[in-house]
């Protein structure tokens, strides 16, 4: 999974290809064991090694969107709130305060 997160095409029907499972069974597993859909779950995983590359601070946020599979820097940010409750930049500030 990891391997794909960069991917900006690797999608719900590619991650149950590779579980041997068909996208409703896939979505039926995911809500049961991680109360979210396989969309949703994606999205996290990409947001939270996305936390790891803004905290290495080697990569800047639009940098950091492509690496972790967002086409857009604009949906990053947006996503990343949502995860979050904090926009990308809010973020990495908060990190180097906590430093």
């Amino acid at each position: 999974m990891e391997e794909n997160l960069g991917n900006e095409h690797f999608s719900v029907e590619d991650f149950a290809s590779f579980m041997n499972m068909s996208r409703s069974n896939l979505h039926l597993r995911m809500t049961t064991v991680y109360g979210a859909s396989a969309t949703s779950f994606i999205r996290r995983l990409r947001i939270e090694k996305s936390m790891e590359y803004l905290r290495e601070g080697k990569l800047n946020i639009a940098e950091t969107a492509y690496a972790v599979g967002f086409a857009s820097a604009t949906y990053f940010a947006t996503a990343f709130k949502q995860v979050t409750g904090m926009n990308p930049t809010e973020w990495k500030q908060s990190c180097k305060q906590n430093v």
